[in-house]
């Protein structure tokens, strides 16, 4: 059997700590779920941990060009890329953090081309275009990226970057 108890019958103490509880899980409900980042926003930062950060795993997982020579069987040439990178990114005192400034689906029937044989019934891949700000300790580098969703929820980035012209540029300043 089960007894309800008035809430007048209860102390003070109480009735503050279930006050307590009742607003933060109204917060947490409101606000946690606003610390979720999109798969779209995780490929993006996956894909700079990867090459400026140096982790050969994320870049693999994140970019279709590391995705590419994996699957090819040539990850060390991946490696290579990301060790070069992530090198570059060192002599600008290091890869900081990325700011997403705008992400924006690209419009599906401007994708595809419109020249696409009928017997082709393949579906065409979501794709985006990103807007960010990457930071690193004496530089802030400012791109676009291309995002392609090859499965349910899992994108990648379809764009490579090189610090190349950014070192170029600061040796020259």
């Amino acid at each position: 059997m089960i007894r309800f108890i008035s809430i007048h019958k209860l102390r003070n103490a109480t009735k503050q700590a279930l006050c307590s509880l009742f607003i933060s899980l109204l917060c947490f409900t409101f606000l946690g779920c606003e610390g979720q980042k999109t798969p779209q926003e995780q490929a993006i930062e996956g894909y700079m941990q990867g090459l400026f950060g140096g982790d050969l795993d994320k870049y693999l997982r994140y970019s279709s060009y590391g995705f590419a020579l994996k699957s090819m069987g040539n990850s060390n040439l991946a490696n290579l890329f990301v060790a070069a990178e992530s090198a570059q990114a060192a002599m600008l005192k290091g890869y900081k953090k990325v700011e997403i400034l705008s992400i924006k689906q690209d419009d599906l029937t401007q994708a595809a081309p419109h020249t696409q044989s009928t017997q082709d019934s393949s579906p065409t891949m979501p794709t985006a275009t990103a807007l960010v700000r990457i930071h690193f300790g004496t530089a802030i580098v400012e791109t676009e990226l291309h995002l392609v969703n090859y499965e349910q929820d899992n994108w990648i980035i379809n764009s490579e970057l090189s610090l190349a012209d950014t070192i170029r540029s600061q040796l020259q300043h």
